[in-house]
């Protein structure tokens, strides 16, 4: 079959690519590194971006390179904004806010990895951090002069899909707007992230050679990344040519799409079984995102999210609010440990499996095929069983109570 020819030929091009890497001479690359070593998902990149746009952050350029960003983007009188940057901050993947002198707010959307874009997704984000972030006040929330969302994807062939875009049809009824009313903004890591970062290297004094080590190294990164992109499209382009391949590969990558939700459905319908049999309740809040709660009230939960593993989770909990049930829990869940202040820069984690790396993957299309075709399940569930009994749902529900 023309299929499993091309399958082979796309096999071949990343064996010679990869042979032609290390028989090359290059320099050492910090990011090639990370990558072959840690691996380079979605939420290492939005750590990595949030870094250096952060004035807060050790990279002792202070509010230089979130200037520069920021100047990008033609916003005006944003010199003085009081300016946090968070990653993986309530789903979204970078966020930039100011509350004063007037309240701002920009969102990276980051597809680093070519995760595709999940339904609703762009407006769950502008609705939790753009319309909510104004007081639901819907004219400062269609204001782009101080809101904007970025899409930021590996190459031009990646576009936001028109889906993401449009209100779910349960949960935000309260909200008027249909649509994300704010135009998005496409950024591509080859062009006009790649052109911010050498305007900050090009802003850097002579003192700053670590940092500048740094930049490059990234930029050179996200360069080999492309050429990588580029080496394999136009091996494979003689198959695209041809219409029978080109139609049965659509074909295919419309079934795989189906059978990764299928896997995933199925991974959930587990889950909400396991819960509800035991006497919680089960909520999915999106696709990498399973909850498990002691009542229909919310509050403190269980949480497995595929990229940060398994934790106990408790919306809009402070540090200090942290103490006063730090006690209680750790008297009782003896395999997870405690966190003390964030956890990817987020305080509403609260506690986090001791052995996680088993749990987490790079991307939505790992998880999936792990749910489906190894023992996650399995091991998730002898790791909650445990706990989901009513002893546990009591102090849950004493917790909750208690920081009311």
């Amino acid at each position: 079959m023309e299929i499993d020819h091309l399958i082979q030929h796309y096999q071949e091009i990343i064996k010679c690519y990869e042979e032609n890497q290390k028989t090359e001479a290059k320099d050492f690359n910090v990011f090639d590194f990370m990558s072959e070593i840690f691996g380079l998902g979605e939420t290492k990149h939005s750590r990595i971006i949030a870094f250096l746009l952060n004035p807060d952050a050790p990279h002792g350029q202070g509010k230089l390179f979130l200037n520069l960003f920021l100047e990008r983007l033609e916003l005006k009188n944003y010199e003085d904004d009081h300016w946090k940057v968070y990653a993986e901050k309530g789903n979204a993947d970078v966020l930039i806010q100011s509350t004063y002198p007037i309240r701002k707010t920009i969102i990276i959307e980051n597809k680093s990895n070519w995760a595709e874009d999940q339904s609703n997704q762009l407006y769950r984000y502008w609705h939790d951090h753009i319309y909510l972030f104004h007081n639901r006040d819907c004219i400062k929330s269609r204001d782009k002069t101080i809101n904007r969302i970025i899409y930021l994807s590996p190459h031009e062939n990646k576009y936001y899909e028109e889906h993401s875009l449009c209100k779910p049809e349960k949960g935000y009824e309260e909200c008027p707007e249909k649509k994300v009313p704010i135009k998005i903004d496409n950024w591509f890591f080859r062009s006009e992230f790649r052109d911010w970062l050498y305007e900050c290297l090009k802003n850097l004094d002579e003192h700053s050679q670590k940092i500048s080590l740094f930049i490059t190294d990234y930029i050179n990164y996200w360069e080999a990344t492309n050429f990588k992109h580029e080496t394999i499209m136009n091996g494979l382009e003689e198959h695209f040519t041809n219409k029978q391949t080109w139609t049965d590969l659509k074909e295919i990558l419309s079934k795989k799409q189906q059978t990764k939700i299928n896997w995933i459905e199925n991974f959930k319908a587990k889950l909400k079984f396991l819960s509800e049999s035991s006497g919680w309740k089960f909520y999915q809040q999106n696709y990498g995102d399973f909850r498990i709660y002691p009542s229909d009230n919310w509050g403190i939960c269980f949480v497995y999210e595929y990229e940060k593993g398994l934790s106990i989770w408790k919306e809009g909990i402070t540090i200090e609010q942290k103490e006063k049930i730090k006690e209680d829990l750790i008297g009782s869940i003896s395999d997870f440990h405690f966190i003390d202040n964030e956890f990817h820069n987020n305080t509403t984690y609260v506690m986090v499996f001791n052995q996680n790396e088993e749990l987490m993957f790079k991307d939505e299309e790992e998880f999936a095929w792990e749910a489906n075709n190894t023992n996650l399940f399995d091991t998730i569930a002898n790791i909650l069983k445990p706990h989901l009994n009513e002893e546990t749902r009591k102090m849950f529900l004493e917790i909750n109570n208690k920081l009311e």
